[in-house]
């Protein structure tokens, strides 16, 4: 009963896991909250909620800032050992979004609580472009705090890959692209109207006398 119940819930990637990176990944999930399983069911279109997720726009995406790459991956203590991630050289991810390995990146929330966002993306091997992509993804709040991530690659069981990385990277570029919009760049709501529409009237009912 136990196994159906997984194969309802968890991803096929999930059952490829073995002993301790399955329960490892259980935990990473329950993390989520809100009951959004295994977000490889999303992708797939078959998560237990999947009629209550949103796809948002990238306007609406967490404000992820470099500090918050940086906290997580050198100073945030992993949910499995409780250890400091210290993974200084996933920061040299920025190179594999500058030179454009990382596709089809989402952001996804539910839509009756926004308290948590999930973030997808495809990186390409940078050596190996032949390779299929692997997929990470990042769970994080609005204001760019990360919670947890998981990668498709070997490394990524260990929370902190470099293919992690370049996804926040990404979320991070959005961020600043959204910082340096200029106020001309936008419409300008908030001015006043320089001019009331006013009613046009024929000739002989305008009054052309001087106030005079």
């Amino acid at each position: 009963m136990d196994g159906l119940c997984l194969q309802e819930v968890y991803s096929a990637y999930y059952s490829s896991l073995q002993g301790e990176d399955k329960s490892r990944y259980r935990i990473k999930i329950g993390l989520l909250g809100c009951g959004l399983g295994d977000p490889y069911l999303i992708e797939l279109g078959s998560a237990p909620r999947q009629q209550d997720l949103c796809m948002l726009d990238w306007q609406e995406w967490p404000e992820v800032q470099y500090p918050d790459i940086y906290n997580y991956f050198v100073i945030t203590h992993s949910v499995y050992t409780q250890d400091m991630l210290r993974a200084y050289k996933s920061l040299d991810a920025y190179n594999l979004f500058v030179n454009g390995w990382v596709a089809n990146v989402r952001v996804l929330c539910l839509l009756c609580d926004q308290s948590v966002f999930l973030a997808f993306a495809e990186v390409r091997h940078s050596q190996t472009i032949s390779k299929t992509p692997v997929k990470p993804w990042v769970a994080l709040r609005k204001n760019g705090t990360i919670l947890c991530a998981h990668c498709t690659c070997m490394a990524g069981l260990g929370e902190a890959c470099s293919h992690i990385a370049a996804l926040l990277f990404a979320l991070e570029a959005n961020t600043q692209m959204k910082m340096n919009l200029s106020c001309t760049s936008l419409p300008c709501s908030w001015l006043p109207p320089s001019f009331q529409t006013v009613p046009y009237s024929e000739i002989k009912d305008i009054d052309f006398t001087s106030p005079k």
